[in-house]
């Protein structure tokens, strides 16, 4: 079974038609920031997965989104307030761990 990259490469041999340059193209950067975002990047914005998206790039072989920093504070926020309240529920230290014995 092949990977997502692998799965990708694949594609643009089936698909030369378009091509990571062009991608890069559209974007307006260089080639080596597309195959970046393609092949080594955990995560791409989304303008670029928009240009692949418009150029007929299947979504199920591009990395995901890079998530906003907006979007990154929030889940900081909301992961501080579980906390306090598990610290709270514990009596203000940390829960001791189940025995597994």
């Amino acid at each position: 079974m092949l990977n997502r990259k692998q799965e990708l490469k694949k594609w643009f041999i089936d698909h030369s038609d378009v091509t990571p340059a062009m991608l890069a193209e559209d974007y307006g950067k260089t080639t080596t920031v597309a195959y970046g975002y393609l092949y080594h990047h955990p995560s791409a914005p989304k303008e670029f997965l928009d240009v692949c998206d418009r150029r007929g790039v299947p979504s199920k072989l591009l990395p995901p989104p890079t998530r906003t920093k907006g979007e990154l504070l929030k889940e900081v926020e909301m992961l501080r307030c579980e906390n306090a309240a598990l610290k709270e529920s514990c009596g203000g230290s940390l829960c001791p761990e189940q025995s597994s014995a």
